[in-house]
């Protein structure tokens, strides 16, 4: 009885989680490749040398990974207040 549960539980989590993080996984990978190419033409229009723009560069990630753990604690703490249990 509770196998059963177990399983149809983690095949719907399955079926609607790993979509959605597939998806987000090709839209980073996509990103990282937008900002290589960019750097071909970029650095010599703006004068940069390949240090500086690898510096912008990782700011720029930096960012978006700080921007990710403020987005994941703020979904964590909204999933409490709400009393959800979606809150690992």
């Amino acid at each position: 009885m509770i196998r059963g549960i177990e399983q149809t539980t983690m095949r719907k989590v399955y079926l609607r989680v790993l979509p959605i993080a597939a998806l987000s996984y090709f839209f980073c990978y996509l990103d990282r490749i937008n900002v290589g190419f960019a750097a071909l033409t970029m650095n010599k229009d703006l004068g940069l040398d390949a240090a500086t723009f690898g510096f912008a560069a990782g700011v720029f990630f930096g960012a978006i990974s700080c921007s990710r753990y403020q987005a994941t604690s703020l979904w964590k703490n909204s999933a409490r207040a709400y009393g959800s249990r979606a809150s690992w």
